[in-house]
């Protein structure tokens, strides 16, 4: 059982890699097709969230099965915690972004910065729990 566990949480991960390509994928600078861009973006953050949920239940269960410090679980449910709220925070500023494209307002009035900057904080966030996963402490 804790093999096929295992086998979901490393597919989750892999799912999940894009977040680690997000902010890149957003430096696109072509206003023309941005709106449609944006939306498919926000489809693939919503498949992230879903993924990630899949990460907090098939991660604890294997932390149950196995014996890791206290303060690294505590560490690794709040960063947990932080990127769904972080990939929450970027769906709505996502959604925005797309209404106010289609409306024909640029990007820097639609709030691609602010997109870019969750992005980004996902991103690190994301980076620093593969941190830990490799290296548990």
């Amino acid at each position: 059982m804790v093999s096929f566990i295992l086998f979901l949480h490393l597919l989750g991960s892999i799912g999940m890699g894009f977040y680690l390509l997000f902010p890149f994928l957003l430096m696109k600078k072509g206003e023309e097709g941005l709106a449609q861009t944006v939306g498919n973006y926000n489809t693939a953050n919503r498949v992230g969230q879903i993924l990630l949920l899949v990460q907090f239940l098939t991660g604890g269960y294997m932390i149950s099965q196995a014996s890791y410090s206290t303060a690294w679980m505590i560490v690794v449910i709040l960063l947990v915690v932080v990127i769904g709220g972080l990939t929450g925070m970027l769906g709505k500023k996502l959604k925005s972004a797309r209404e106010a494209l289609s409306s024909g307002k640029a990007a820097a009035e639609a709030g691609m910065g602010e997109v870019q900057t969750f992005s980004w904080l996902i991103a690190l966030s994301f980076l620093v729990m593969i941190i830990l996963m490799s290296y548990p402490f």
